[in-house]
């Protein structure tokens, strides 16, 4: 195991030694894109930091060689351990795999790790979906796809642009230089506008540390609604109706297994956030998915199950936007419509997240529906 991270390191420096000194830009808090310096906030900064990259990246080469041999405990630079917790892999039909996280928020507990990476064995190679929030989880996916092939990592999907489904990009890309990384085109924007700097730095405050050592690897692949990816045998669609979790939302339909990856659009046994979303774009986009039918449902957290999960998704967010704007007409604020939605949405009153979120729950469905109906 230590001999194939030296390699998959050594891969990487050789394949980016500069990100050692973007890596060093980030921690100064300087505001510059990972993988992308351009910054129009500071151009001449940028300039003569694009000129330093290009005489002095061999140098940056030998410091980092001899960096990564001469410690055994930190690669690269002062990165944090391996994901400690061993998590099994679990078949969810044929050749498609799912390594289901822990169902919370990130902490030291989890170090971060509280998705549902998954990835499709096919004819041409691995596909991989959401790798996870940090390149040690990343690694940690990577350890699993081992077990079960020896087919190289082909293509890597993001299912929307919070950081903890896609950071894990750099170790796939740091085995598989040559894999593709896709992701809505909104996505990439955002990404290279600066939420993945934000991203990385909330890992860091929310896990103390656990994610040390991650640089963002953004997807340069974009994909729109429509979009059919084929692999050998296997084909993926993509699926995105507007805004609802967020507005970088995909859905991908694995075929001919009709295995759905829904990312956040789909939570089980967990309340989602909608501070990035639209109830009704969400509620839209979760009756396009019931449409599909498809007999397996990976959500972006929590265990996989059948369709039945999408129709629990729609009651829970389609019925907390009901009662709000129901009692929005009667004349009711927010913190007096709690109760009604509390009330109507007893069945998940279980669900992890449930009453601590509640409240901001409703209050985004109150603004929504007040701007819709300004």
């Amino acid at each position: 195991m230590f001999i194939r991270r030296m390699i998959d390191s050594f891969q990487w420096v050789l394949i980016s030694q500069s990100e050692i000194l973007r890596h060093m830009y980030f921690r100064l808090k300087l505001r510059v894109t990972t993988l992308h310096p351009q910054q129009p906030d500071f151009p001449v900064f940028n300039m003569m930091f694009r000129s330093f990259l290009t005489l002095f990246s061999p140098i940056g080469f030998l410091l980092s060689f001899t960096t990564l041999f001469a410690t055994s405990s930190t690669l690269l630079w002062a990165e944090a351990e391996p994901i400690r917790t061993h998590y099994s892999t679990e078949q969810v039909s044929p050749n498609v795999y799912v390594v289901h996280g822990p169902n919370g928020f990130p902490s030291p507990a989890n170090q971060g790790f509280m998705n549902n990476p998954g990835f499709i064995l096919t004819q041409d190679g691995v596909v991989v979906i959401d790798p996870g929030s940090s390149v040690q989880v990343g690694r940690m996916v990577l350890d699993a796809i081992d077990k079960v092939t020896d087919q190289p990592v082909v293509a890597c999907f993001a299912t929307h642009i919070h950081g903890d489904h896609w950071l894990g990009n750099q170790a796939i890309t740091a085995r598989y230089p040559q894999a593709k990384l896709f992701a809505h085109p909104e996505l990439i924007k955002q990404a290279e506008g600066g939420e993945a700097q934000n991203w990385m730095d909330l890992m860091i405050q929310l896990t103390q540390g656990a994610t040390e050592g991650t640089l963002a690897v953004i997807p340069d692949q974009p994909v729109q609604d429509g979009d059919i990816m084929n692999y050998g045998e296997i084909s993926i669609s993509v699926h995105h109706s507007g805004p609802a979790h967020t507005d970088t939302d995909i859905a991908l339909l694995v075929s001919p297994n009709n295995v759905l990856f829904s990312g956040d659009l789909v939570f089980n046994d967990r309340v989602g956030r909608m501070d990035d979303g639209t109830y009704t774009g969400l509620a839209t986009t979760l009756e396009a998915l019931i449409a599909l039918s498809p007999e397996h449902v990976v959500p972006g957290h929590g265990q996989t199950e059948d369709a039945t999960l999408l129709e629990e998704s729609l009651r829970l967010y389609a019925g907390i936007y009901e009662v709000v704007e129901e009692k929005f007409e009667e004349g009711l604020s927010d913190y007096e419509i709690k109760p009604f939605v509390v009330e109507r949405l007893s069945e998940f009153a279980d669900w992890g997240g449930f009453d601590e979120s509640i409240g901001r729950l409703v209050s985004l469905a109150y603004l929504e529906v007040e701007e819709n109906n300004f």
